[in-house]
């Protein structure tokens, strides 16, 4: 979602795309790409403008700036492979965290894309998705990233702690994971590219620093998109959108649109986007 200058959609692959809220025809920046899944919208020089940043092409690849209004892509970094990258400010400094071949958090400084290593994760799945949240009450945002939450010092040079939620690593691509932060501090976890996939509401231990205690939901196939609403926690998957709703103890789904396949989920004053293949798809409430 791009915020500045206007609230919009941005949508990257085989084209670069700008889509208008208000459900109008979008905006084809470039038509001849093949951008990779990895990449974010973030305001890298502070000009007041959103630029992105994105794999060149699907795979191990250069990461590439693409600067707005001109989208002109300059190489940051040589090569990378990455899922999700999510815009982050530590100790005043901003930048973007980046799970490096899906395996090696980094920091990139902005807007000098220098970059400090945060924390190499070794296990036999990549690790993907990302989502801020301060765990540990202490006043810092924290960061989940595929089956772990990593504790924010609050300082560049000191070491980050790292703590397993869950211990899904069972196959190459387990923890490539969504994520929806729901009241309580209970986490909404999704399994993004497996059939009959993991789908987990977590509650949180005492001990934060222990195992999550598991609620699991019924599985979805790919369900790569999970967003808190006031009215409760929608889930994009491969065959559409569903919500689930807290009543009493227990969650009650509500299938809300169907027959199409949903990569992401957006809230724009609490209507709700997905963006499938073919572009954005209002479905909630309808109009």
């Amino acid at each position: 979602m791009v915020a500045h200058p206007r609230p919009a959609i941005l949508t990257w692959g085989s084209k670069l795309q700008l889509w208008p809220l208000d459900g109008g025809k979008p905006k084809t920046i470039q038509d001849q790409s093949d951008y990779g899944p990895g990449g974010c919208v973030v305001d890298v020089d502070g000009d007041g403008q959103d630029d992105l940043l994105v794999q060149q092409r699907p795979g191990s690849s250069p990461l590439v700036l693409l600067k707005a209004p001109s989208w002109r892509p300059r190489i940051v970094e040589k090569e990378t492979d990455f899922h999700d990258c999510l815009e982050f400010t530590l100790a005043g400094r901003r930048g973007v965290l980046i799970p490096h071949f899906n395996s090696q958090l980094r920091f990139y400084l902005l807007p000098g894309f220098e970059y400090k290593e945060i924390y190499s994760i070794y296990t036999a799945s990549q690790q993907g998705g990302m989502i801020l949240h301060d765990v540990d009450h202490d006043g810092l945002p924290d960061l989940f990233l595929g089956n772990y939450w990593v504790k924010n010092p609050g300082q560049l040079d000191v070491d980050w702690r790292l703590y397993a939620v869950n211990i899904f690593h069972d196959t190459p691509t387990a923890a490539l994971a969504a994520f929806g932060m729901w009241k309580d501090d209970w986490l909404f976890w999704g399994e993004t590219t497996a059939k009959n996939a993991r789908i987990v509401a977590y509650e949180p231990p005492v001990d934060r620093k222990q195992l999550w205690i598991e609620h699991r939901l019924e599985p979805l196939d790919e369900p790569r998109a999970i967003l808190v609403h006031p009215q409760g926690v929608f889930i994009g998957h491969a065959d559409g959108v569903v919500l689930e709703s807290l009543e009493g103890s227990s969650w009650r789904r509500t299938t809300i649109a169907k027959g199409m396949r949903v990569l992401k989920l957006f809230n724009d004053r609490d209507n709700v986007i997905a963006l499938t293949p073919e572009g954005p798809r209002w479905v909630f409430p309808l109009r």
